[in-house]
């Protein structure tokens, strides 16, 4: 089984940000998004890019540390959160 890498996972938040139009990244995108990394990266090289575990939730699977490094990359200013209604959300 895969160990965990912190700052694997922080790299590809940041990386997974920077890459997509601030207009189309909402949490369940980058949600989705690594969790496919990650799966892709098991399916074709036999190990996770970051171990992570993932949550199975309503709109797809979660891993419970990312709000915590998207918080940690927000106060280093790597990135910036914006919060904006979506459907009265």
């Amino acid at each position: 089984m895969a160990t965990r890498d912190r700052n694997k996972l922080k790299a590809l938040v940041h990386y997974v940000c920077w890459k997509n139009d601030p207009a189309d990244l909402g949490a369940i995108k980058l949600n989705k998004v690594l969790w496919v990394s990650d799966l892709w990266a098991y399916v074709e090289r036999g190990a996770p890019i970051t171990g992570e575990h993932y949550v199975k939730r309503q709109f797809g699977p979660v891993s419970p540390s990312v709000p915590g490094l998207v918080r940690e990359l927000e106060l280093a200013k790597h990135l910036v959160v914006r919060r904006r209604d979506y459907y009265g959300k």
